[in-house]
């Protein structure tokens, strides 16, 4: 068990033999699970940038996950504490759309 942050519990697992693509990148939808302040004013078919060669499993911190080949945690949320499997500064207008919606909170 490992503890992101210092603050999720979880367990870090590797893509490699669990997709076809690693590192896993590109361009991909997310789903939102929970209702986030973070994603207001983004359209459910938004797409986010993802270069990753590690990934943490849904668990009950998940506010969003994957709907690729592999399901797996997208956003989590713990009180205050937030981290993302993507890179919402390379994801365009959506992802701008995030990180002002991360600065108004």
């Amino acid at each position: 068990m490992l503890h992101v942050f210092g603050k999720f519990a979880g367990t870090v697992e590797k893509f490699e033999n669990t997709i076809s693509k690693v590192p896993f990148s590109g361009s991909y939808k997310i789903r939102i699970d929970k209702n986030s302040i973070l994603f207001d004013d983004i359209d459910e078919t938004a797409e986010f940038m993802f270069r990753n060669s590690f990934y943490l499993p849904v668990n009950d911190y998940t506010t969003a996950h994957s709907i690729n080949e592999l399901v797996f945690q997208q956003q989590l949320k713990r009180t205050i504490f937030m981290g993302f499997q993507f890179h919402p500064e390379e994801s365009g207008k959506d992802g701008l759309t995030l990180l002002r919606n991360f600065a108004k909170l």
